[in-house]
């Protein structure tokens, strides 16, 4: 079984180095997997440090994770087809572990795991808080489970996933017209087809990517609050179905922000440094569903 890996990148030049070298330290049979990595119009040294390991190296004009993704999987020859960020640690038995998994269970046809914070090397405390934030939120499930439609808990992010390549190739790969989280709409849409996906912690890797101010967390939160109501009404069945979950996000996350407000009050008095900023990450993610439902941005709803 043969698995290709594909690593999407831009302007990457401080974290690739660490990928790629996680990549290849493993024991994992060097003529059973490929690395394919899309260079998306990076102007640092991202390519020519890619250059250094036996990897492919392919370049994608049009900007967005998507279509690099899609550019990678066209050029690939496995049958498994590996997903991860270019700047993510990947553990020395990750290959092995998806390979064993994909050869005891033909009936799969997906799976993902968890994303870990590093323990160690943060660049600030700011870093370090936003990572195990983030990971806390992820509730990521400690046993096998099968992802369901419009829940983020044990869904597939793009650092940690891997699919069969005749799936993908089903569904034609990425949505390319969603401008974020089109991983998860790539998992929901294979969910809504009945595919079998399972999410397994044992498969698991670690992203050193953390926003490292509160500014661009902040930022990064409000674009995931704007997504995630996009892709809620991307997948309801009727207008009815589609402005019912609207409105109770929408309340939802009038609720949230209300409370946010009101906590920040006592929680400046404790002056509990992580509770601070998940509140203004949280504040943040419901400001953007609230904006998206007021002003949502252009997206072509595809054939579900």
């Amino acid at each position: 079984m043969m698995i290709s890996v594909v690593i999407a990148a831009l302007n990457s030049a401080e974290t690739i180095n660490f990928t790629l070298s996680s990549l290849f330290s493993g024991s994992f049979p060097k003529d059973s997997y490929e690395v394919i990595v899309v260079d998306n119009g990076s102007i640092d040294n991202t390519v020519e440090i890619a250059k250094h390991f036996p990897v492919k190296v392919l370049r994608c004009e049009r900007r967005g994770q998507a279509p690099a993704r899609n550019k990678g999987i066209r050029e690939s020859c496995g049958d498994i087809i590996c997903f991860t960020d270019s700047d993510v640690i990947i553990p020395d038995d990750w290959l092995k572990k998806i390979s064993d998994f994909f050869e005891r269970h033909s009936e799969v046809d997906g799976i993902g795991g968890p994303v870990f914070p590093p323990s160690a090397g943060y660049k600030n405390l700011v870093q370090k808080l936003i990572g195990e934030v983030y990971f806390e939120d992820q509730q990521f499930p400690k046993v096998n489970v099968r992802p369901n439609l419009l829940s983020y808990v044990g869904s597939f992010y793009s650092a940690n996933c891997a699919y069969r390549s005749d799936v993908l190739a089903s569904v034609n790969g990425f949505n390319e017209s969603l401008w974020d989280g089109n991983d998860i709409d790539l998992c929901w849409r294979l969910i809504k087809k009945g595919r079998n996906l399972i999410f397994t912690p044992d498969i698991r890797v670690v992203h050193l990517g953390f926003a490292y101010t509160i500014i661009e967390g902040v930022k990064k939160h409000f674009k995931w609050g704007r997504i995630n109501t996009l892709l809620i009404k991307a997948y309801s069945k009727t207008l009815d179905e589609e402005n019912d979950r609207i409105l109770r996000v929408t309340a939802f996350s009038f609720y949230s922000l209300v409370r946010s407000m009101l906590l920040a009050l006592f929680i400046i008095n404790l002056q509990n440094e992580k509770k601070m900023l998940r509140l203004c990450l949280h504040l943040a993610f419901h400001l953007g569903r609230v904006l998206e439902v007021v002003h949502p941005l252009k997206f072509k709803r595809v054939n579900l």
